[in-house]
């Protein structure tokens, strides 16, 4: 931007009137564009389905890949958009979904990182997810094949691998997989 440019900043309601608007996060009144490696869509893709194969026989409520959430204190224009997010069937009125950006904090955060993610970023986003209060937070590293588990508001995550298993803990009681079967294997498609 050079000078005497006037930097465009936008609200939540404006992203919802954008036709690409799905394609965003909103921080600080700007857009910032979410983009995905085939792996970490594939990733994604793969959680919903077990996260869904347990959530909805029990009718425990809604899994949603990428759902816009608005529903940060410190910042009433901010919007985040998980890769997966869980929000309890006890949590949401009954009724039809409504068209929008979600205003309660979902239960279940999963933020699976790609390889153009920025630490920082990574590190803000956890941030306004612990303020919004999601008391469970996954963090899917693909490259290093571990889920750091972040519950309760902790900043510190339990770090788990391959061998380990990643479990549901108070928000989804009796949900587990292995970490090693959460990775697509390479070349086999």
């Amino acid at each position: 931007m050079s000078a005497g440019e006037l930097k465009v900043l936008y609200t939540a309601d404006d992203l919802l009137g954008m036709a690409d608007g799905d394609r965003y996060e909103l921080v600080r009144g700007e857009l910032v564009e979410k983009e995905m490696s085939e792996e970490s869509t594939a990733i994604v893709g793969w959680l919903v389905h077990l996260l869904a194969g347990f959530i909805v026989p029990r009718r425990l409520g809604l899994v949603m890949p990428e759902q816009t959430y608005r529903c940060f204190p410190s910042d009433p224009n901010r919007v985040r958009r998980p890769d997966i997010s869980f929000l309890n069937a006890k949590k949401r009125p009954t009724g039809p979904l409504t068209f929008g950006h979600t205003p309660d904090a979902p239960d279940l955060a999963v933020e699976v990182v790609s390889a153009g993610d920025g630490a920082y970023d990574l590190e803000e986003k956890l941030a306004d997810y612990r303020s919004a209060g999601i008391p469970l937070i996954w963090v899917v590293f693909p490259n290093r094949r571990t889920v750091h588990v972040y519950a309760g508001g902790s900043e510190i995550p339990e770090i788990l691998h391959d061998s380990d298993l990643l479990t549901g803990g108070d928000i989804l009681p009796g949900f587990s997989v292995k970490i090693s079967e959460l990775f697509p294997p390479t070349a086999q498609f």
